[in-house]
């Protein structure tokens, strides 16, 4: 939801490609989502096969909350780090990080 937040009213596919989820994948997220009242899909008037997602002021609210927990998890978590030893961790996570290729599991095979 947060990756709605900051483009609110994205197609449903762009927004299934950004997250990397098949379209039933996406589909089964996002009726669920949408019973809790958290967001809404609506059709294009040029393409009915083709939706825009947007959030409610719910799934606002629900982000915002989310987003609060994590950051006092991560103040708790971390608590026992310096700046300096907190912006050290954030580098080597970042380097560890660079050539992950989020796109193929590992261990898995494409079959080419």
């Amino acid at each position: 939801m947060s990756a709605l937040r900051d483009t609110d009213g994205r197609p449903q596919q762009e927004l299934g490609d950004a997250l990397l989820l098949d379209a039933n994948s996406l589909s089964l997220l996002l009726n669920a989502l949408e019973d809790r009242g958290f967001l809404t899909r609506t059709p294009d008037r040029h393409d009915r096969r083709r939706h825009f997602i947007e959030l409610t002021e719910a799934g606002r609210a629900a982000v915002e909350r989310a987003e609060a927990a994590l950051d006092a998890t991560e103040r708790d978590v971390l608590d026992t780090l310096d700046t300096d030893e907190r912006r050290q961790l954030r580098a080597l996570a970042a380097k560890a990080l660079q050539d992950v290729d989020l796109q193929q599991p590992s261990g898995t095979s494409t079959g080419v």
